[in-house]
């Protein structure tokens, strides 16, 4: 079995080596040209590396006169020292919407300087923002007087690197004075929604994304959350805009030339990243209540569906206001749609901004949206206390703000909504289940919740990942082990306790102990021990459950026992992070009986133990970690799955629908991690014919996708599978029509059924497809296709047509394509779609000659379900990644990731290992991360290692 291994280099990069078996073998011509082609590239490599030595040579000369001075050097430091913390920032910027994407500007950056004997501060410094000048003033409001005068600046250099810029003076900073650094900068708006921008909304507009690291692309600052101030903010721009941010506009001034100044009120106490500008047309609508003012801006043409909007944002207001008993800060809470948006929303405090998926409701009935949006909107208000007003100290302490977000969030449209069966909860931990467990799982993308590596501002948004769902099962564990009233309190006495302050995991555990040990019942649990165990450990465990019954005694024994959940164990010893417990988690472990729904709650705070009940009967089913609460996954012996997948199969209802996702992930999972067999998981598949809750459906949908296309290099494997799977389908797609459900709920159901149905191959889904197909071919506009369907009936009818008629129907699409400004994607996926390597092959063609534009590629790069898509797939990444990697619509790190989640052979990892260590630059400072996709590709192998065989035998029986 080939397995690869990874060496630790001195920078902790990871590599994957696959190793080989010795033979000798006469080498293929075409690999004798590759061998020359990388000797000669090694050679230019060394000449490379020459001529930097000999022009670092160069560059230390230059500098000579420079360190004569004796001055301190930039340091290999990547947190700013808190020598020197900010006080309040005077920002000025000039803003020339139409006249190009360059902005300039000043700001004054009131210091206080806490060290004794420093000639110098450190502040950051993006090298997008050229800085002009740099002076040093005495700082206003001085309690006492500067002794003497106040230092020159002496010269300032920068780290583009760590984004620093260091001031260095001619003489020491007095300690406890109040210093104003004052800089002159000017900067051109980048091309991605980072830092200031040009929007891509239907009108002239500029933006900001500030988090989390983006302010010092504007204006050099203090750019870490812990170095919270005040800011007030000037902005001249054109007087047919409007300019919005945090707080009221106090002035306006008529400056000349058709623009005005507009001046905005002094902020809270807050982070730069928090710090928000807009400048548009839009127009507005408010409501005030109880001192606040709500307002929502749009574009006037969508203003009227944004009435939603305003109603939520009043009731969450006032619920978190009563729920924290503490006043909601500024007296204005605007939300404003920013069309091209770094993430689905962002919590500027008094300025939220939205993309517009979130921010449209035009359509009320619409159930998916409204829920989708009344989410995101309760999200970022619920962060206008926890995360603006108690802020983690650094970004490797994320979850304090989002995690604790999530909590709350729930906890509040549980209680405002009408949604039932704890709705809201469920869909959150589904998307942990499904999303981050596996990315957890990964030795190259997990790492704790507290205090992960973060050596470059380039790391700060993998942090991003983990600390929403993972963080709130956690904290979801923990309500259950404290309850409900008790998390409450705390949460308050938390907000209460460091409102206006920046705090780590440390301030946390400490105000949750407190609560805890005073309540007067006896405390069962180490309360920081757990906390500790989950938080600062990266990773989770997999619960193992033995049982006996023993009619003798009258008594069932249950063995627990846990272990770290990755998917190579053998790479378990190369983990980035010292495990501080030994891979070892205090687990609340909440278990029932299906029969009688008797449930209980057990501690496992070591490797293994064992606890008794009453005798149970032989058929009974154990469910541990039911409703899926628990950040852990659970592994049966061969007796209880055996009865759990009988029981499944001949009543459904025995179990909660969360109960049903849980096992169906979890068997999933034990095949990747190969400690689970195949066979249990496609047993257990066949229940699914009659599953109707859409949540589960949601869940299994990527696992049939992701096993269906990593066998598509083995023919008889893949279409075993995928009659096996269609057999199954076949049942589920009949309980509706094509298009046609009730409830929001079935049609969710319905949607991912018939999407699978048709990708494998289900008659009657493949049907109904065409003959939707044919019947808008006849008449586009009197047949036009549900949005819905849309991308899959396109797909539908190139994949299974054939000869003439495939032909027909890809010109057809191509023509569309063409012509369309809608669907532009699905229609140009579609053709992709083929099996046919002639139409592929004209696609390839198209896509040198620039006939399909770099914007549409996402279409093209996203096949799946074909041996030929996916070698134009790697087409495109090799020989277009110049142009790709500066085409702000591709997902460029998404789609290598995506490829290589769907990849499984020897020749795919070699590739992808040379094709990442060439491009390494082109993807930052990511870290370990930037080895996840070879991970995932010997994931799949190990997984096609362990499973092809059975694949065959089970199928076929």
């Amino acid at each position: 079995m080939e397995m690869i291994s990874m060496q630790r280099t001195e920078n902790s990069a990871v590599k994957y080596k696959p190793t080989e078996n010795t033979k000798h073998t006469v080498l293929p011509r075409r690999v004798k040209i590759a061998m020359i082609v990388l000797i000669i590239v090694a050679m230019v490599m060394v000449a490379v590396l020459i001529l930097l030595a000999i022009l670092n040579m160069k560059l230390k000369s230059d500098f000579e006169e420079f360190k004569q001075l004796n001055l301190p050097s930039p340091s290999p430091w990547f947190r700013l020292p808190d020598t020197t913390v900010p006080i309040h920032y005077n920002l000025e910027l000039n803003i020339e919407v139409r006249r190009g994407s360059e902005f300039s500007g000043k700001v004054e950056i009131y210091f206080k300087q806490l060290a004794s004997t420093l000639s110098y501060i450190v502040v950051h410094s993006h090298p997008d923002c050229v800085v002009r000048t740099v002076t040093l003033e005495t700082g206003e409001h001085q309690s006492n007087d500067l002794q003497g005068n106040v230092p020159k600046v002496l010269v300032y250099k920068f780290d583009p690197v760590m984004e620093f810029m260091f001031v260095y003076f001619d003489d020491i900073l007095e300690q406890n004075q109040v210093y104003k650094l004052v800089v002159e900068f000017r900067a051109e708006m980048p091309r991605r929604s980072v830092g200031m921008f040009l929007d891509d909304s239907p009108e002239l507009s500029v933006a900001t994304q500030f988090e989390p690291a983006y302010a010092r692309r504007v204006f050099p600052c203090f750019d870490e959350p812990l170095f919270k101030s005040t800011f007030n903010m000037t902005v001249v721009h054109h007087h047919d805009y409007l300019a919005t941010s945090n707080t009221r506009i106090v002035s306006q001034t008529d400056v000349g030339g058709g623009y005005i100044s507009t001046r905005f009120d002094t902020t809270p106490i807050m982070s730069t990243y928090l710090l928000a500008l807009a400048v548009n047309t839009y127009s507005s609508q408010s409501i005030s209540y109880r001192g606040v003012t709500h307002t929502v801006w749009a574009p006037r043409d969508k203003l009227n569906c944004t009435n939603t909007m305003l109603d939520v944002s009043v009731t969450m207001l006032e619920y978190l206001s009563n729920y924290t008993k503490i006043k909601y800060h500024p007296d204005k809470l605007d939300h404003i749609v920013q069309y091209k948006h770094f993430a689905d929303a962002m919590e500027n405090w008094g300025l939220i901004t939205y993309s517009p998926k979130y921010f449209y409701l035009c359509d009320p009935t619409d159930v998916e949206s409204y829920t989708d949006s009344v989410n995101v909107v309760a999200h970022e208000i619920v962060h206008q206390w926890l995360g603006n007003l108690v802020t983690p100290v650094f970004w490797s302490d994320l979850w304090l703000s989002e995690g604790i977000t999530e909590f709350v969030k729930v906890t509040m449209l549980l209680e405002l909504s009408s949604m039932s069966n704890y709705e809201w909860m469920n869909k959150d931990i589904v998307t942990s289940i499904t999303i981050n467990m596996p990315s957890d799982s990964l030795i190259t993308t997990s790492h704790p919740l507290s205090g992960a590596m973060l050596t470059h501002p380039d790391q700060y948004v993998k942090m991003f990942q983990l600390a929403y769902q993972k963080a709130q099962t956690i904290l979801i564990m923990l309500n259950h082990v404290i309850g409900a009233d008790m998390f409450k309190e705390a949460v308050g006495k938390f907000l209460d306790d460091y409102q206006n302050t920046a705090v780590s995991t440390r301030e946390f555990i400490r105000t949750f102990n407190i609560v805890y040990i005073r309540d007067p019942a006896p405390s069962t649990v180490d309360l920081d021990m757990f906390l500790q165990t989950w938080l600062r450990q990266n990773g989770f465990p997999v619960l193992t459950v033995a049982r006996s019954d023993d009619p003798e005694s009258g008594l069932t024994t249950i063995s627990l026992s846990q272990q770290h959940f990755t998917y190579i164990s053998d790479f378990e010893e190369e983990t980035y992070y010292t495990p501080h417990y030994g891979y070892n988690w205090y687990i609340p472990i909440r278990y029932k009986v299906a029969a009688t729904n008797d449930t209980d709650m057990v501690w496992l705070i070591v490797k293994n133990t064992t606890f008794t009940i009453n005798l149970l009967d032989a058929d009974d089913v154990m469910i541990f970690n039911y409703d899926r609460h628990g950040y852990y996954r659970v592994n049966y012996d061969d007796q209880s799955w055996t009865s759990i997948i009988n029981s499944l199969q001949n009543d459904p209802e025995m179990f909660n629908y969360m109960e049903r996702i849980g096992f169906m992930s979890d068997l999933y999972e034990f095949t990747n991690a190969r400690i689970g067999h195949i066979n249990n998981y496609l047993e257990l598949l066949k229940y699914m014919k009659s599953e109707t809750n859409y949540l589960v459906w949601k869940t299994v949908y990527p696992q049939l996708i992701r096993l269906l296309n990593i066998l598509t290099g083995h023919p008889q494997q893949f279409n075993l599978f995928r009659e096996y799977v269609a057999a199954i389908l076949s049942d589920a797609y009949e309980l509706y029509e094509w298009e046609e459900a009730d409830s929001w709920e079935d049609q969710e159901r319905h949607k991912v059924v018939t999407q699978l149905s048709c990708y494998f191959g289900v008659e009657a889904c493949i049907s109904d497809a065409l003959n939707t197909f044919t019947a808008w071919m006849g008449n586009t506009e009197d047949n036009e296709i549900s949005s819905t369907y849309r991308g899959l009936t396109y797909c539908t009818a190139a994949m299974y047509s054939e000869g003439s008629t495939q032909q027909t129907i890809t010109q057809f699409l191509w023509a569309q394509f063409k012509q369309s400004s809608k669907s532009r994607h699905s229609l140009l996926h579609a053709m992709t779609c083929t099996n046919s390597g002639e139409i592929l092959s004209n696609l390839i063609s198209m896509i040198d000659s620039g006939e399909i534009e770099e914007s549409d590629w996402v279409a093209v790069i996203k096949m799946y379900l074909s041996d030929i898509g996916r070698e134009i797939q790697w087409y495109i990444l090799e020989k277009h990644w110049q142009n790709m990697k500066h085409t702000e619509a591709l997902d460029n790190w998404g789609i290598i990731k995506k490829y290589a989640l769907y990849s499984s052979t020897a020749d795919e990892l070699a590739a992808m290992s040379a094709f990442i260590i060439k491009h390494a630059d082109d993807f930052g400072h990511m870290g370990p991360e930037l080895y996840s996709p070879l991970e995932n590709i010997q994931v799949n192998k190990n997984w096609l290692t362990e499973n092809m065989d059975n694949i065959g035998t089970w199928t076929i029986a």
